[in-house]
């Protein structure tokens, strides 16, 4: 799995303004593809869009998954933003759904299907049912018929560990590998993470 989009910091940006700079950036996540109705150097591309208006929602942001031949052609194999039946959530402005993106076969030892390939999206503007920017983390099986019918979104305090607050921008670091989704969450308030927090599910 390959993750890109890297935000350099500055002491003098605002976490906001931070924010408001890495929504603007595509994130990608590229995945080795091993099945039979794909040649084997086939790769499947998660690409996020996290400024992508969704009807008159600004910035509410979205993903599309594209398979990658060889050859340089493509095709689109999934896109989904909040409002894609049966997703989890709704589409709110400045979720930036897709800020970071990471994609993954979780059994590299069997051909790549449905049940093994995983899709983690970031959205660290998503507000909590109390707190404001606590952030995000959505984990899609996308190569399903209907993507929303599996999905699971992660919260702090729900599927994630540790307890939400204001501006955490959970989503805005995560990457994935074979076995782990890692997720990063660098301005963690929470008593005893103040100097930022990593989080490793299986």
């Amino acid at each position: 799995c390959l993750q890109a989009a890297v935000v350099m910091r500055h002491p003098a940006v605002s976490r906001q303004r931070e924010l408001r700079q890495a929504q603007a950036i595509a994130a990608t996540s590229l995945m080795r593809v091993h099945h039979p109705a794909y040649q084997l150097a086939d790769a499947l591309l998660a690409i996020g869009i996290p400024r992508e208006d969704v009807g008159t929602v600004a910035d509410a942001g979205g993903v599309s998954v594209v398979r990658v031949q060889p050859s340089g052609a493509f095709t689109q194999v999934t896109a989904m933003d909040a409002t894609t039946p049966d997703v989890e959530g709704d589409a709110v402005a400045g979720d930036a759904m897709g800020q970071r993106v990471a994609i993954s076969n979780t059994d590299s030892t069997v051909v790549t299907s449905a049940a093994t390939v995983r899709l983690a999206v970031g959205e660290p503007g998503k507000d909590t049912a109390t707190v404001k920017d606590a952030g995000a983390v959505h984990v899609f099986r996308p190569l399903d018929p209907a993507i929303g019918t599996a999905d699971k979104l992660l919260t702090r305090g729900s599927g994630l560990p540790g307890t939400a607050t204001a501006r955490d921008y959970t989503g805005m670091a995560l990457t994935a590998g074979s076995t782990n989704l890692y997720v990063g969450v660098p301005y963690s308030k929470a008593s005893g993470t103040t100097k930022g927090v990593l989080y490793v599910q299986p």
